[in-house]
């Protein structure tokens, strides 16, 4: 297993997991996620794909999806990377903002 793998699973892993994270964590890394769509833009695919290489070149998300959902395509896979994406991001802010006070 390579050691760029490992680097792409954690790194998917902390990016899903950041609205779980302490607040104080939450404040520094909300905008984290919104990064990733500009990086597969400027590079028309996560460039961590050609790091490690992969026995398809579908993606890393879609070769796994393809395990729970057989027929599923590389542009439903791209979508479920952007919906977790944005419900990442949309859930770190209602953390941001929803846990405020009230007076």
């Amino acid at each position: 297993m390579n050691i760029f793998y490992i680097l792409h699973v954690i790194l998917i892993l902390f990016v899903i997991s950041i609205p779980l994270l302490p607040l104080r964590m939450v404040k520094k890394f909300y905008l984290l996620p919104l990064v990733f769509p500009a990086i597969w833009a400027i590079f028309g695919r996560c460039p961590m794909n050609d790091l490690h290489q992969t026995e398809s070149t579908s993606g890393f998300v879609h070769e796994h999806l393809r395990y729970i959902f057989p027929n599923i395509s590389t542009d439903e896979a791209n979508n479920v990377c952007y919906g977790f994406v944005i419900g990442t991001f949309l859930l770190s802010l209602y953390r941001l903002h929803g846990t405020k006070k009230r007076k």
